[in-house]
């Protein structure tokens, strides 16, 4: 799964973007770039992400049909 394409869609529905993001995290903008980049969000990440914008974040195993 490309955590890029999924944290950018999360962005655009809580009207924010990257540099928001970076602010909210306590990151700067050049060390969330390179995560964009090499796609290295981890689940940590992306609860820290979920907290930063109020929301929590939920991992779930579906089966196949």
């Amino acid at each position: 799964m490309d955590m890029r394409k999924l944290i950018k869609t999360f962005l655009v529905q809580q009207d924010s973007n990257t540099a928001e993001l970076s602010r909210r995290l306590g990151y700067s903008r050049s060390n969330l770039y390179d995560k964009y980049r090499r796609n290295t969000f981890s689940v940590d990440d992306l609860e820290r992400i979920a907290e930063a914008y109020g929301h929590k974040l939920k991992i779930e195993f579906i089966p196949k049909d």
